[in-house]
């Protein structure tokens, strides 16, 4: 029988803190919020009856 393989507690240590996961998931939400500002600009500037020209630099 196999066992898994243990996480030594030094890597795991910044997890155990409340207020580090936090930051690591706002920091999360932030980035995939940032992320999908571009698409939901498109589908907006699309959505009002603009093409694909509009959507690029004048």
């Amino acid at each position: 029988m196999k066992t898994a393989a243990r996480v030594p507690k030094a890597r795991t240590a910044p997890l155990r803190s409340a207020g580090f996961r936090r930051f690591v998931l706002a920091s999360l939400i932030s980035a995939t919020g940032s992320a999908m500002a571009p698409l939901a600009l498109a589908y907006a500037v699309i959505g009002q009856g603009g093409g694909a020209g509009s959507l690029g630099s004048p």
